[in-house]
């Protein structure tokens, strides 16, 4: 019978009698604490099998990525093509807006034009509705002369000019044989140019002749800017219909 008289005898015993070692384990372990090793080794298998869930997971993730990368990429090509066209486009359409300016430029030139030809016609209307019983259109050389006076030369070229461009001038005389002028402004829709244009060109007539002279308008509409100017009598504003406009 083998005897113990120190550790390393017992230890000597139990390596040499696994038996006895494992009886004496199972009597100082609890079966929590012997369990351990086989939990351990469920816990690294299920941790390999999360690492290789984990690492599928990511492949499918990064191969995802590069196809929304790739995408992307073709999506910004085509912006790319997409904003050049556009350019272009913005370029045409700038175009476009230039020469619909100069078209609308155009045809408010050639309605100006027409309204101005219309209220000639118009004239001995126009002095008739101002109360005077005779009119003649007074001529282009005269109203020349009168823009060149010597007795104007202080309103400034600007002004003088203007008045040279006068739309027209209506020289009348009312049943007493008095006579007076009819400075005239035409456009299609009068405005604040129009009227103030009239006025002064009516304050030169007076201050060059000596004589009376009255503003006058002649168009379809007028702005709600010169209503109360033309209510109030101040400027005269012989009224065009369609009719009146309407090519012949």
């Amino acid at each position: 019978m083998a005897t113990i008289n120190t550790v390393e005898d017992l230890i000597r015993i139990l390596e040499e009698n696994p038996v006895w070692l494992d009886r004496i384990r199972s009597l100082i372990l609890t079966d929590e604490l012997m369990r351990l090793p086989a939990r351990f080794d469920q816990h690294v298998e299920n941790f390999d099998r999360h690492v290789e869930n984990f690492n599928r997971f990511a492949a499918q993730t990064n191969s995802r990525l590069n196809t929304l990368e790739d995408g992307q990429r073709r999506l910004e090509e085509r912006q790319g093509g997409l904003e050049e066209k556009q350019g272009g486009l913005e370029e045409r359409q700038g175009r476009l807006e230039e020469r619909f300016d100069r078209l609308l430029d155009d045809v408010g030139v050639l309605k100006g034009a027409h309204v101005s030809t219309v209220s000639e016609r118009h004239y001995e209307v126009i002095a008739l509705e101002m109360g005077f019983v005779s009119a003649k259109v007074m001529s282009l050389g005269e109203i020349y002369r009168i823009g060149t006076s010597s007795t104007v030369q202080d309103l400034g070229r600007d002004a003088l000019r203007s008045f040279r461009d006068a739309d027209m001038i209506i020289e009348v005389s009312d049943d007493e044989g008095r006579d007076s002028c009819i400075a005239v402004e035409a456009s299609y829709v009068i405005n604040g140019r129009d009227t103030r244009r009239a006025i002064r060109n009516a304050e030169i007539l007076t201050r060059v002749t000596g004589r009376d002279a009255l503003p006058a308008v002649c168009g379809y509409d007028v702005d709600d800017t010169v209503k109360e100017t033309i209510d109030s009598g101040a400027v005269h504003w012989h009224r065009l219909t369609r009719k009146d406009l309407a090519p012949r």
